[in-house]
């Protein structure tokens, strides 16, 4: 079943025409990453694996908390800092660049 909903959801990512992921610190974005054409690495076991996105420069100072994954201007799914999205660092920098290297999200 989980792996079903999964699917679903990998089948949506891989039709849409813009997927970013917005990074913010409270209300205010941080940083956003251009998500790969390519972005479904893998499906299995109740987990979404996305390829890597592309490092993004950071345009505000910050502590990240969130992290929404947006879909052709729509929010789908949202990532707690710390929870589903870990960084080597609790501040990022403006002028500084952002990378993730995967991502998995759990049902």
């Amino acid at each position: 079943m989980k792996d079903a909903m999964l699917n679903g959801l990998a089948s949506y990512l891989e039709a849409a025409t813009n997927v970013v992921i917005d990074v913010y610190a409270a209300d205010e974005v941080l940083t956003q990453l251009v998500m790969p054409v390519d972005i479904v690495k893998s499906v299995q076991n109740g987990v979404v694996t996305l390829n890597a996105a592309e490092q993004a420069q950071v345009v505000k100072t910050g502590q990240p908390d969130i992290a929404k994954l947006v879909v052709d201007g729509s929010v789908e799914v949202e990532l707690v800092v710390g929870v589903d999205l870990l960084l080597d660092d609790t501040t990022i920098y403006k002028g500084g660049y952002f990378k993730i290297t995967e991502i998995s999200i759990n049902i």
